[in-house]
């Protein structure tokens, strides 16, 4: 994961700490809605709301924890994290009357923070050429 370094800007560490505190709220929204008894969410989106869920959740953890150092090893982190947290979801559902464990339910939600997080390497590899015109 991401080594901050000591000199880094004021203003630098600011902005982990917020993406880092956005990441942790997102998750705590993802583990609230999923205490839901019986609930309906995701309704009728079903498959396409876990995907947009984890899409937000793998940006943040994408951001929060990159490495200017190691992109593709913290992008990696960031993936297995949002899918590990996928998977405690799932277990955690189990325990709510009315829910089930689907394991459709967290390929979708797998697969939402990889599109997510190739996403922002894209956009960044763009950035970055269009930075050195």
């Amino acid at each position: 994961m991401a080594v901050e370094s000591l000199g880094a800007p004021a203003g630098q560490r600011r902005y982990r700490i917020l993406l880092r505190v956005a990441a942790a709220a997102w998750a705590a929204v993802i583990f609230a809605a999923s205490s839901v008894t019986g609930s309906t969410i995701p309704g009728r989106f079903g498959y396409l709301a876990h995907f947009i869920e984890y899409a937000a959740f793998g940006a943040l953890l994408s951001l929060a924890v990159r490495d200017p150092h190691d992109r593709t090893g913290s992008d990696l982190a960031a993936l297995a994290l949002a899918s590990a947290y996928a998977v405690t979801d799932e277990i955690h559902q189990s325990f709510v009357p009315l829910r089930t464990v689907d394991p459709m339910d967290w390929l979708a939600d797998t697969a939402g923070a990889a599109i997510a997080i190739i996403a922002l390497v894209a956009v960044d590899a763009v950035a970055r050429r269009l930075k050195r015109q």
